[in-house]
């Protein structure tokens, strides 16, 4: 799609896609305009390799499924890129770990998993894995590692053997992600108690 194409898909199509019931009229005109300005500035890489590439892959013969906004090359790197709205900081640098930091981290588990659906389809890793917060215009860089992979690959296994195990639901109520996320919150009886 040519950039004033996907200007106007965009204005039509946001109503229909944003995220359901945003909050109030501010956050969904900030989330809108943050888009909208993105997509006029915004400078495709110039090697695309994949672009919003969906697919299925195994890690510790576990069945994982996931999209890649776009993986490129660059200067002889493989870069395996995602688009966040969320205001994630790049890494501080500092000695001991900030909090910021350690949510970056969070973050870069869902990059380090997609590692595994890249190397599906290209037969490598990457070599830098990149989050471009746009609505911040930032871009964070981070370096893939190996030995980081292998942990997030035996934290993955693990939360899934911890979730195949577990047979007690107790709710997790959080405001947000009840009321904006969950698709059956008019039907969850916890949700619907707390309400009250």
């Amino acid at each position: 799609m040519e950039k004033d194409d996907l200007i106007s898909y965009y204005i039509k199509k946001y109503s229909d896609c944003a995220l359901r019931g945003l909050p109030n009229a501010k956050v969904f005109e900030s989330y809108f305009t943050a888009g909208l300005e993105y997509i006029k500035t915004m400078e495709l890489p110039e090697n695309p390799i994949l672009v919003e590439k969906q697919g299925s892959f195994e890690i510790k013969n576990k069945s994982f499924t996931g999209i890649i906004d776009c993986a490129y090359e660059k200067e002889n790197c493989l870069i395996i890129l995602d688009h966040k709205s969320h205001d994630l900081k790049p890494r501080s640098g500092r000695a001991k770990p900030t909090k910021t930091d350690m949510e970056l981290d969070t973050y870069l588990r869902q990059l380090y998993i997609y590692s595994g659906l890249l190397h599906k389809e290209t037969g490598r890793f990457p070599d830098i894995l990149q989050f471009n917060c746009y609505r911040q215009k930032t871009l964070i860089s981070e370096p893939f590692d190996e030995e980081v992979f292998a942990e997030t690959v035996n934290w993955a296994s693990e939360t899934i053997d911890k979730i195949t195990e577990n047979d007690n639901w107790h709710p997790s109520i959080e405001f947000w992600k009840c009321r904006y996320l969950c698709d059956v919150h008019d039907k969850c009886e916890y949700y619907q108690t707390n309400r009250r």
